[in-house]
């Protein structure tokens, strides 16, 4: 049987434990004596945070496929109105996007009783990604947030269990579940190779875009080398590959030929205000490369702000489709 997480049952700031029967992630519960071995945040507008072994991304939960209705269980914060100030937190993960893994030593102190800080701060495995996310934002939920396991994470006196958040997937939603080549995860590859390039490159220990800001705003000079690295990948072309990959989002007439009127108004009164907060995000994000431009003249940041650009070019189109949708179908 094939299962996916019920979005209708998910909240901000809500974990997601999970499982699957294959050898590393049996492994993990049995030395973190857990009924889980993985952890995610849900960050809202069908996105969660997770930290795996390709290291910091976002991912889409409707991708996510299980085997078993039990395989997967939701901890939700006590009190879910605090869980506004979580925005601190998941401010600060998501300047961690492309951060690699921690080693197997730093993953394997997590199922001890030690209390100490993290040896490998420029490292992150699953639970501690979470656990810091709540921590950075004012509230305990483990006893050391550098170092714990799921077990942890289930036993926290501070989140509620919510089970049964599994539903059986329509032949729709497991097709989506399965497809490859999707938009983030074409982010995730673009940004490991970007990075990973740059490391090899430079030399450094470089982890995140800010990373690369910051060693670009102190050596000028490597500006065009590590331009030409990110051109080299697809990370600019996302916007894009998405359009061509969801062409109905972009055409109401489109859009209700193939989805229909009563799947359109729903689709688009879900996504017209997250629509809203991505061309906030875009407008920000131009100014912060305007910003870095008009200061350095570096093309590092001249593409970074023509790339945000062009995403917002492409918001705004998605926006009329759902204004479009919600003012003229009955």
């Amino acid at each position: 049987m094939e299962y996916i997480i019920s979005l209708d049952d998910l909240k901000y700031g809500d974990i997601i434990l999970t499982r699957s029967n294959d050898r590393t992630c049996l492994k993990i519960r049995e030395f973190a004596k857990s009924n889980y071995s993985h952890a995610l945040i849900y960050k809202g507008n069908k996105s969660c945070l997770e930290s795996n072994a390709f290291g910091v991304q976002s991912v889409n939960p409707q991708r996510l496929i299980f085997e078993n209705l039990d395989d997967v269980i939701v901890m939700r914060f006590n009190d879910p109105k605090e869980t506004y100030f979580l925005e601190t937190g998941f401010a600060k993960a998501s300047a961690k996007i492309g951060m690699s893994y921690a080693s197997r030593h730093e993953l394997m102190k997590s199922y001890l009783e030690i209390l100490e800080k993290a040896n490998e701060n420029t490292r992150q495995f699953c639970t501690r990604f979470v656990a810091q996310i709540f921590e950075e934002s004012g509230f305990k939920i483990v006893l050391n947030a550098d170092y714990c396991s799921p077990s942890d994470i289930e036993n926290s006196l501070v989140l509620n269990k919510i089970p049964n958040v599994l539903k059986k997937g329509n032949k729709n939603e497991i097709k989506l579940a399965l497809e490859k080549n999707h938009s983030i995860e074409l982010q995730s590859d673009s940004t490991y190779t970007f990075l990973e390039s740059v490391r090899n490159l430079i030399k450094l220990d470089i982890q995140t875009f800010d990373d690369v800001e910051n060693f670009l705003l102190q050596n000028p000079e490597r500006n065009e080398e590590i331009d030409n690295l990110i051109k080299k990948t697809d990370y600019f072309q996302l916007g894009d590959i998405e359009k061509s990959k969801n062409i109905l989002m972009y055409s109401p007439d489109l859009f209700l030929k193939y989805c229909g009127a009563e799947q359109c108004l729903k689709i688009s009164s879900e996504e017209i205000v997250s629509e809203e907060v991505r061309a906030y995000n875009f407008q920000m994000a131009i100014k912060k490369y305007e910003d870095l431009y008009e200061k350095t003249k570096l093309s590092y940041f001249a593409s970074h702000r023509d790339c945000y650009k062009r995403q917002l070019e492409l918001s705004n189109e998605r926006y009329l489709v759902f204004e479009t949708i919600l003012k003229c179908v009955k």
